[in-house]
């Protein structure tokens, strides 16, 4: 190999090294990071032997929103539960729905997602049978 031609291949390399060393790679959210998936209740974990269960399905619209779906089982029951809404980020891990002037809140610790108001009549309206969206939800 001729001079010439090691110098050129120790530019080309180099000058691929420093090309690969100043990218900056981002590696995707973790699952413990994204608020993004599907909460159940604890009857979930029965639901073979007919418990009833809430599931929230939780997708990130945009840096600040969330689409919020929940739904109780309907498999053999007639769902006990359904809500949809946008929840808008109102602290970090917190986020707002204003369900007709009540505000659903919508806090996330982990893989829990705790659903909570001050208005009980909200908690209870999009459930029947006595039934409540208030609780705390395990990331499946």
């Amino acid at each position: 190999m001729s001079a010439l031609t090691k110098i050129r291949f120790t530019a080309i390399t180099l000058s691929t090294a420093a090309a690969l060393a100043a990218c900056q790679h981002t590696p995707p959210a973790s699952a413990a990071e994204t608020l993004s998936g599907r909460y159940v209740s604890e009857g979930y974990a029965q639901r073979a032997q007919g418990y009833d269960w809430v599931m929230v399905t939780v997708a990130e619209k945009s840096a600040n929103t969330l689409n919020i779906d929940i739904s109780a089982r309907s498999d053999i029951k007639k769902p006990s539960c359904s809500f949809s809404g946008e929840a808008v980020k109102a602290a970090p891990n917190r986020y707002e729905v204003n369900d007709d002037g009540a505000i659903l809140v919508f806090s996330f610790s982990g893989n829990r997602l705790n659903i909570s108001s001050d208005s009980q009549v909200a908690l209870h309206y999009h459930c029947s049978g006595g039934g409540s969206l208030a609780d705390t939800y395990q990331k499946l």
